[in-house]
């Protein structure tokens, strides 16, 4: 919404100097000022159909799944990432993650873990719905 008002004031302030183009005996102000317009218009839609299409098709920032994975690597207790993704539905981002921790935990343990991950994807990445599962680390996979 802010970027509409945003290109509506320079919409506004565009035929408002064409005008006064216009009536100052500066025609070519008035073409310019319309093409100025136009191309305001056209980068306002652009804008629009890109974000509404990532939206529309579930789509999510690549790089804010790579920091998101590379944070969650930093845990001492995670082994591995395995998998991270993310969509987003209305204003909310939902991430699902797979995690790779040590075989021997017990649930108590492993869920410390995921309400770790948890508190700080809401912290650092402002995600407040993620769905973590938790895999166990066998060294072939590593």
């Amino acid at each position: 919404a802010a970027k509409d008002n945003l290109s509506d004031a320079l919409v506004s302030i565009g035929v408002f100097i064409g005008i006064i183009g216009a009536q100052s005996g500066i025609s070519w102000l008035d073409p310019l000022a319309g093409m100025l317009v136009g191309l305001i218009i056209c980068k306002t839609a652009w804008d629009i159909f890109k974000d509404s299409t990532i939206t529309l098709t579930d789509g999510f920032d690549e790089e804010q799944l790579q920091r998101i994975q590379r944070s969650i690597s930093k845990d001492a207790e995670v082994k591995e990432v395995l998998d991270v993704k993310g969509r987003v539905h209305g204003n909310q981002a939902l991430i699902e993650i797979t995690i790779l921790v040590d075989p021997t935990l017990n649930v108590e343990e492993s869920h410390k873990i995921t309400e770790r991950i948890e508190y700080y994807l809401d912290k650092k990445h402002d995600i407040t719905h993620a769905h973590i599962h938790i895999e166990p680390y066998t060294e072939k996979q590593g």
